[in-house]
């Protein structure tokens, strides 16, 4: 839904209507209504845990807040990974939110380029399209976008 175009207080122009579907680049955004609910229950679980705490206790909070908001979630989802055509092993994602998002917990100083890549391997190997890397070790909740 694109809002009506805003007054600038500052310069006195008028602003472009904000349309959160859409990033800086124009590229739309993938689920974004299902991720603004997935964020907001990482805020109430990091706001009422606090950072820092075992990334198993965050996880399980995530499965009670992800519920309460009426989302179909699954923990530890298995998929199987195949090589030149034959089964390797399985993979296990954090948490699968409405078979459209792959979530993936932290409890961490701070999200590395390793989490972006595993999240990336994730989303190849589950067919996914994003995943939300959110990180609950530090004061301020911290999530990434990755898009496959």
């Amino acid at each position: 839904m694109t809002q009506m175009p805003a007054d600038d207080a500052e310069t006195g122009r008028t602003r472009p209507a904000f349309d959160p579907r859409l990033v800086t680049t124009g590229t739309p955004l993938i689920y974004p209504e299902l991720s603004y609910r997935i964020v907001g229950c990482a805020m109430k679980v990091h706001s009422a845990l606090g950072p820092s705490l075992p990334e198993r206790l965050y996880q399980r909070a995530m499965m009670i807040e992800l519920a309460a908001a009426g989302l179909a979630v699954e923990r530890e989802r298995p998929f199987a990974v195949a090589y030149a055509g034959q089964p390797i092993g399985t993979l296990r994602v954090d948490h699968l939110v409405e078979e459209r998002v792959v979530l993936e917990l932290k409890a961490t100083t701070a999200l590395t380029p390793v989490d972006e890549q595993q999240a990336l391997a994730y989303l190849r190997i589950t067919g996914v399209r994003l995943a939300l890397l959110i990180n609950f070790g530090r004061e301020k909740l911290e999530h990434k976008r990755i898009v496959n």
